[in-house]
């Protein structure tokens, strides 16, 4: 059972990067930049996308691995936005991005430490 729920998880996983790459090399999902709204979605979405290996994958150097490996992603993504018509990397994105990776990997190493209390409770 355990098998299938990281599974499971892992699918999730590769989805929502899969999302976050269509979406951020669409030029018609541009997100709002009033107020910085963009940066508050960008670290939200990089946040949730690293507490999830964080929190649910096995292995903790895998779990680590896999959520900085989402710093480059984010980079990767910006670069390529200089290439879609109506979009632009930012600098400011990629900070964004990578401050919701870090702060994805605390809150996610915390809800993986809760759940090993509470299963040796």
């Amino acid at each position: 059972m355990a098998f299938s729920t990281h599974r499971s998880l892992l699918i999730f996983w590769c989805l929502a990067l899969a999302a976050t790459a269509i979406l951020g090399l669409t030029s018609a999902a541009a997100p709002p930049s009033e107020h910085h709204l963009d940066k508050m979605i960008h670290l939200g979405v990089f946040g949730a996308l690293a507490t999830v290996p964080m929190a649910g994958f096995r292995r903790p150097a895998w779990a680590l691995g896999a959520a900085l490996a989402l710093i480059p992603f984010g980079g990767l993504i910006e670069l390529g936005q200089t290439l879609i018509p109506d979009r632009n990397g930012s600098f400011g994105d990629a900070a964004a991005n990578t401050l919701g990776v870090l702060l994805g990997i605390a809150a996610g190493w915390m809800l993986r430490r809760l759940r090993t209390r509470l299963q040796a409770a």
